[in-house]
């Protein structure tokens, strides 16, 4: 079974899918087989994949479009056989981010360092929350979430020098 992480908020432009993108290519350029699930109805990630150039070094990256939630066995069907399944969750919370997170060993919730991100990550937290009810329910390992400072400025520099990383517990 693969190393699943989810790239989920509830704001758009907070950069999910350039973190799901990169986070997926890092993992296949490392040699290690990876699925990209594109769970945004835009098909941001999707596109990008398919725009690349033949015999791009991507080639042999999987990327996927999903339009609907997937079950437990369903989403262990379609990531069988790879190393590492990086999700693009869609810029809402909703029974998608929901699925997401509950087949996800780790959630990242990447966010600009501004009131209106943090005031959004709320509705995520919650959805989160839930997901790792269900998790603890089907006794599977817990759920970890990081949020990821997504753009570097003076305040996120500033935060991250006096903060570290942020590890929430669900």
């Amino acid at each position: 079974m693969p190393i699943v992480v989810a790239v989920a908020a509830q704001k758009g432009g907070v950069g999910k899918t350039t973190v799901a993108s990169n986070l997926a290519a890092a993992a296949h350029l490392s040699g290690l087989r990876t699925i990209l699930l594109d769970m945004d109805s835009q098909g941001s990630a999707f596109d990008w994949f398919h725009a690349r150039a033949k015999g791009s070094k991507l080639t042999g990256l999987a990327v996927v479009k999903t339009d609907r939630p997937l079950a437990g066995d369903q989403f262990r069907d379609i990531t069988a056989g790879y190393d590492v399944a990086v999700c693009d969750a869609p810029p809402r919370v909703d029974a998608m981010t929901r699925a997401a997170a509950i087949n996800s060993d780790l959630v990242l919730l990447p966010l600009r360092a501004g009131p209106l991100d943090w005031w959004a990550t709320e509705q995520t937290i919650r959805v989160l929350a839930d997901a790792a009810e269900v998790r603890r329910q089907f006794v599977y390992q817990a759920l970890r979430c990081l949020f990821v400072l997504n753009a570097r400025t003076i305040v996120t520099g500033f935060i991250v020098d006096v903060t570290g990383s942020f590890v929430m517990a669900l």
